[in-house]
């Protein structure tokens, strides 16, 4: 934009305002889609201009306008990310990779740590979910294994009753028990 070279006769406010509110403008301009960029940024510079002139020309460009037209230029966000979201096409995501390689190959050490560190935490998920599947989730593999219980010698500080009337009250118990070096029958 060339708006430096047909800048209209203003005060020094007038351009300290106006070149603020072209920082804002941007600041919004790399969200704008590309084919319509040009077109967006002249709208919001005329806009300004017509603004920031009409006011100076009066005399009326005091602090109250000047926040104004800030606060005006400050609508150029959302009607960016507006213009972005309605106007959203394939090349659009061409040009976001296109920005993401050139931003990878002026930072490959921060690029390499994204990636390592992404490949650590799919690698952690996944080993927990396999985890998490094969202990908790899957059947075991044998029949009736629904009906199955383990049982570990803890020594008791109180008597709690025989084992085998505990077992017997189980609804799904299988009559026999097995340990190392045989089996045990109820």
């Amino acid at each position: 934009m060339t708006w430096r070279a047909e800048a209209p006769e203003w005060s020094e406010t007038a351009d300290k305002t106006f070149r603020l509110s072209y920082r804002v403008i941007q600041v919004a301009m790399p969200i704008v889609p590309t084919r319509r960029r040009a077109d967006w940024e002249s709208e919001w510079v005329g806009e300004l201009w017509y603004r920031i002139a009409t006011l100076d020309r009066t005399g009326s460009l005091d602090r109250g306008s000047r926040l104004a037209i800030l606060s005006r230029s400050l609508g150029a966000v959302p009607h960016a990310f507006w213009l972005r979201r309605t106007e959203w096409t394939g090349d659009m995501a061409l040009d976001d990779l296109k920005f993401a390689t050139r931003v990878h190959w002026r930072r490959p050490g921060f690029s390499l740590l994204v990636i390592a560190i992404l490949a650590l935490g799919i690698g952690a998920t996944s080993s927990m979910f396999s985890i998490v599947n094969a202990v908790l989730v899957r059947p075991l593999p044998y029949e009736g294994a629904s009906a199955r219980l383990c049982v570990w010698r803890v020594p008791v500080r109180r008597p709690c009753g025989d084992f085998a009337d505990g077992f017997h009250r189980l609804p799904n118990a299988e009559p026999s028990l097995r340990v190392a070096g045989g089996a045990i029958r109820l």
